[in-house]
């Protein structure tokens, strides 16, 4: 079994800023510090705008990466002995979020990634590593 998910990310929002951004330097007459400001949070924006996420579960690891661009920026490798429980949560009206918690370092949050299966293959990778599984009432309620 092996899998790559992607984040499916809310660009739109970013997209408007920067949209907004240069609608703003071009009607309005500012000084340099106001223009300043406007390229340094239209670069800003332009680099949110290009970060991707990416999971791949295998049989034996999951891994997480983050793209800039095409160029991998973070990698995480987690194996199964390397992994303390994994968290099942709801986000939101009908979203779901799993939480990855290692035994050393900063957890990872699997919020919004394509295809939705990304969920059960998770719990079943848990399952067969021997890997505590927590689920609440609200996750158990979007499995039905």
């Amino acid at each position: 079994m092996q899998m790559i998910y992607s984040a499916e990310l809310k660009r739109l929002p970013l997209f408007t800023i920067l949209i907004l951004l240069c609608i703003q330097s071009m009607l309005l007459d500012v000084d340099i510090t106001g223009f300043l400001f406007d390229i340094a949070v239209a670069i800003l924006t332009a680099i949110l705008l290009l970060i991707d996420f990416e999971l791949e579960i295998t049989n034996e690891k999951i891994i997480y990466r983050v793209k800039f661009f095409f160029a991998i920026i973070y990698c995480r490798s987690l194996t199964s002995s390397d992994i303390k429980i994994i968290k099942c949560k709801r986000t939101g009206w009908a979203s779901r979020c799993i939480s990855i918690c290692p035994v050393q370092g900063m957890r990872l949050r699997i919020i919004r990634f394509k295809p939705a299966e990304v969920y059960e293959n998770l719990v079943s990778f848990a399952e067969i590593n021997n890997i505590a599984v927590e689920k609440t009432k609200d996750y158990q309620i979007l499995e039905r």
